[in-house]
């Protein structure tokens, strides 16, 4: 995982009291950390990733039953993190929704980011689920879906912030395709009998109270705008009534934005018009005319570069 590029997939975060952790179909090895690697002094499957001159990592055991990865940052802004060994990846498939989460402990307010990092055969793409963390230890997760091109996925988990930071376990398990009925590795349903059927068509009775929450979204993408054309992580916008897509311009070029929508997440065509993004200054773009999915696209209008913060926002 030496050489990454960055693309976001689309997610929503959350924050779960322990009563309503849930690790079935949890398909990360040695996600609780009880197995010790041959030297002695570290979870099998597990390594320390980034962050080896500026924090300490340690394995905690309690009782002789609760292992947890201790991670003392000792600078601010800088990332300090523990990873997957590549021979632990996980199988995944394009536009496969996953749950991705942590039991996190903290003694203070601190913030903490699970990283998703995408194996092709071309390349390396990665996700990033971010979360402020409360004292304590809670469960802390987000829903991503994997993009194209993607065969495995690697898990890292650290934090930024000057602090400490316990990782208890680590939850990656797959939401779609669901295992109730037979699917194949795209999710296609595999539909050979009445029985089957039956159970898709029949109504649910629901009993009491129903509550209806409303969808919000808030997600960031860092990348890098240069003379050829890229777009940002594509958005579903279905069930939201309101959503925009703003950029900040980190660096000292001009950006050209385009706001793009689609019907599928395939065929794509420009709405509205270009927005130009100065250096140090913030372009906000919004839809004209609605359909399913929506991205950007970014570039400059020289041979030089200039650092976006793409940021996508919306409410249902």
């Amino acid at each position: 995982m030496d050489s990454v590029s960055y693309e976001s997939s689309e997610n929503q975060l959350f924050s779960h009291n322990l009563v309503e952790f849930r690790g079935n179909d949890n398909q990360v090895f040695n996600h609780n950390f009880v197995f010790i690697n041959k030297a002695g002094d570290f979870p099998a499957g597990w390594h320390k990733y980034t962050g080896h001159k500026t924090a300490d990592f340690h394995l905690e055991i309690a009782d002789k039953q609760d292992f947890s990865i201790k991670i003392r940052n000792q600078l601010f802004r800088r990332f300090a993190s523990i990873a997957q060994e590549r021979s632990y990846c996980i199988s995944v498939h394009e536009k496969q929704l996953w749950e991705v989460g942590a039991i996190l402990r903290v003694n203070k307010p601190l913030s903490a980011s699970i990283r998703i990092h995408f194996l092709s055969p071309s390349r390396v793409l990665y996700s990033s689920l971010d979360f402020i963390l409360e004292p304590g230890s809670n469960y802390y997760c987000g829903l991503i879906s994997v993009p194209g091109g993607a065969n495995y996925a690697l898990l890292e988990l650290g934090t930024s912030d000057a602090g400490s930071l316990w990782i208890e376990n680590v939850v990656f398990k797959r939401v779609f395709p669901i295992d109730k009925y037979e699917m194949d590795a795209r999710g296609r349903l595999n539909i050979n009998t009445v029985e089957a059927v039956k159970n898709i068509i029949d109504p649910v009775n629901i009993k009491g109270r129903v509550e209806v929450k409303k969808e919000s979204r808030d997600i960031s993408e860092d990348v890098v705008a240069g003379p050829k054309k890229q777009v940002s992580g594509s958005q579903d916008v279905l069930h939201l009534l309101v959503y925009s897509i703003c950029a900040i311009n980190q660096g000292n070029e001009a950006a050209l934005l385009q706001l793009q929508i689609s019907p599928d997440g395939i065929n794509w065509t420009d709405d509205g018009l270009k927005t130009r993004v100065e250096a140090g200054k913030m372009g906000v773009c919004c839809c004209n005319h609605f359909l399913r999915y929506i991205r950007l696209v970014y570039y400059t209008d020289n041979q030089k570069t200039t650092n976006l913060r793409i940021y996508f926002q919306g409410q249902g």
